[in-house]
């Protein structure tokens, strides 16, 4: 009989086997609550409910992460290291991020100066399972309950273990509404930005741009000043283990906790094809066979001599290149396939349906309360038109800023004008406000002249 079977017979011992639909619905319940649950987990929280674990010892007792809450002391825990970040320092202080997790759910824990010792000295890394006694647990300043490790901590590795594997506690799907969540991702890179830097308030600060495929789903992600060193050693091909990052508006965002365990090499084969619809062709200055094109749910730029409108293609081999704000697919093998007609694919959105998670758009409405056209000098000498104005479809009114050719164009539109902006980005200011950037890769319809 196996683990499961094995408390499941425990609990209908002590129930009644004629409760057995009973116990089935309040399975279905917990995991339904907390679907990082495993059907093990909910025995385990249920078993425990019911006090059917023998407490032999007190000292050896264990009790399931989902069941932690703050503020407790004397917390013993059996789980595995599913992710490690670290080690930092401050003046007096040095630390390093965990995440656990056993059948039951996971957690963040911090472990702190001699209890980092100990693990130091233990070797223990990513995928080992660990006995910790004597932690405690507080409530982190987002409300998610923390595992803190001291110098009264004690840790020591555990090799036998009923504890789900590694890669059972990364999910390869992502939750399909917009709330935010703490996930454990299991993705693919297919696309990774050389290091980069801006300048905010005289600080210079590195990024670095990632595009990854879960399962089926392009998602982009910024690494932003620590953060780069996630990505030290990865490249394209590789599968990256993605623990407590924060998943909100369709954006993998890292945060200072989230850990990345890469658990493959990069053989020639490891980068998956990808499908794509041709939507539209750009006109860019100093760019030949540049396209626009959808692949899932992400808006691709695409360069290639031999591609057409509306056709749909299976690319085999590629390379994916961040330049200007954007990625641009490469092909290197493409096969055209047979595929119903783009269309619907890219709608027109309503001004009130924008949203941060969106990337390139199309969208309809009139121009109004324009700025004079200006320019500014870029950092190369050159000389960029800029122009911005509002666009309102008579509910909603949002906020554009145009470059370029773009704010020529819409120099020249009077006031009024109905039209239509193609390929316009779509960014979240500072102030947590949603506006449209304008630039070279939009194309501008004029609809109806005001």
């Amino acid at each position: 009989m196996n683990k499961e079977g094995e408390i499941l017979h425990k609990i209908l011992h002590k129930v009644g086997y004629e409760k057995r639909g009973e116990l089935e619905k309040r399975i279905n319940q917990l995991i339904n609550e907390n679907p990082r649950l495993s059907r093990l987990g909910a025995l385990y929280l249920i078993g425990e409910e019911l006090g059917i674990f023998e407490q032999v010892d007190s000292v050896e007792y264990t009790v399931p992460i989902a069941k932690l809450v703050g503020g407790l002391n004397n917390v013993n825990v059996r789980c595995r290291v599913i992710g490690k970040r670290g080690p930092f320092k401050t003046d007096k202080t040095e630390y390093a991020y965990l995440r656990l997790g056993d059948n039951s759910g996971v957690i963040s824990a911090i472990a702190w100066n001699e209890a980092l010792k100990k693990i130091k000295e233990m070797n223990v890394d990513v995928g080992d399972v660990v006995i910790i006694k004597d932690a405690y647990t507080r409530e982190s300043i987002n409300g998610k309950t923390e595992l803190h490790l001291n110098k009264t901590t004690v840790i020591k590795k555990d090799e036998d273990s009923d504890i789900q594997s590694l890669e059972a506690f990364f999910k390869e799907e992502l939750p399909s509404n917009e709330k935010e969540f703490e996930v454990d991702a299991k993705a693919k890179i297919l696309g990774l930005s050389d290091e980069l830097s801006i300048y905010y308030r005289g600080e210079k600060i590195p990024l670095r741009e990632a595009l990854l495929l879960v399962t089926d789903r392009l998602i982009s992600t910024t690494a932003w000043r620590g953060q780069v060193e996630l990505f030290k050693d990865a490249s394209p091909g590789q599968t990256a283990l993605i623990a407590a990052a924060k998943y909100q508006n369709k954006k993998l965002i890292m945060t200072s906790k989230t850990c990345i365990k890469f658990i493959t090499d990069t053989p020639e084969d490891a980068i998956p094809p990808l499908e794509i619809i041709i939507l539209d062709k750009l006109n860019l200055k100093d760019e030949d066979y540049i396209y626009i094109a959808a692949c899932s749910n992400y808006i691709l730029f695409v360069k290639h001599p031999d591609i057409q409108l509306g056709r749909s293609y299976i690319v085999k081999k590629y390379e994916l290149i961040y330049s200007n704000k954007r990625w641009l697919l490469i092909p290197q093998e493409l096969i055209e396939i047979q595929k119903n007609s783009a269309g619907g694919v890219q709608p027109i959105y309503s001004l009130s349906s924008h949203s941060d998670d969106l990337t390139y758009v199309c969208v309809e409405g009139r121009v109004e309360s324009k700025t004079p056209l200006a320019s500014k000098q870029l950092k190369n000498g050159e000389e960029l038109e800029t122009l911005n104005f509002w666009l309102t479809d008579g509910v909603t009114n949002i906020y554009c800023r145009a470059f370029g050719k773009s704010a020529s164009i819409i120099n020249y539109t009077p006031e009024k004008s109905l039209i239509r902006l193609k390929w316009a980005r779509v960014r979240k200011t500072k102030f947590g406000y949603i506006e449209l950037i304008v630039d070279d890769a939009s194309n501008i319809e004029l609809i109806r002249e005001g």
